[in-house]
């Protein structure tokens, strides 16, 4: 019937349009940081979504602690104390898959979760919707232990004259 058909075509078209949307997010690696070394961590502007977001600014507040190595692959329009921005002009449209990458070195002094940092965006899309997005990353802080390494090395005789034949232990405790 004529209804039947307006509302599978009504639940398609939702289907369609809702999984079409881009989305745009902050990934990081690794997802596992070590206390009291230097972990760099690798941040990457993401559209995870299925098509372009357009008109795309992104905004990244890094946590107290963590510095930004400069590498961006797009450099920010602006640094203001923790805060790398990038505005519309320098991001513009924003295919599916990796915008930016950057680097920030950080030396966790706790175990447990950490924050990494706050993003915020803001994009439209093809249907000429806009988006607004905030969100904070997190990261799991372990320890990092490192082996003792004591090398014994021990001969089978106490006494060795000229063509003796020594044998050696090594032992690494």
């Amino acid at each position: 019937s004529q209804m039947e058909n307006l509302y599978y075509r009504f639940i398609l078209n939702s289907i369609f349009f809702s999984i079409s949307k881009p989305l745009m997010f902050l990934e990081y690696s690794p997802a596992t940081l070590f206390k009291n070394i230097i972990n760099t961590i690798t941040f990457s502007i993401v559209n995870t979504g299925a098509s372009p977001a357009t008109d795309t600014s992104f905004s990244v507040t890094l946590a107290p602690g963590i510095s930004y190595n400069g590498d961006a692959t797009i450099p920010p329009t602006s640094i203001v104390g923790q805060t790398l921005t990038w505005n519309s002009s320098s991001l513009g449209d924003v295919y599916p898959g990796v915008a930016l990458t950057f680097t920030a070195n950080f030396i966790p002094t706790a175990l447990g979760i950490t924050k990494l940092a706050d993003f915020s965006s803001s994009f439209g899309d093809i249907f000429q919707e806009n988006f607004s997005l905030t969100h904070c990353v997190t990261a799991t802080v372990e320890s990092f232990d490192i082996a003792d390494l004591s090398i014994m090395k021990t001969v089978d005789k106490s006494f060795a004259t000229f063509n003796d034949i020594l044998n050696y232990e090594i032992k690494i405790t």
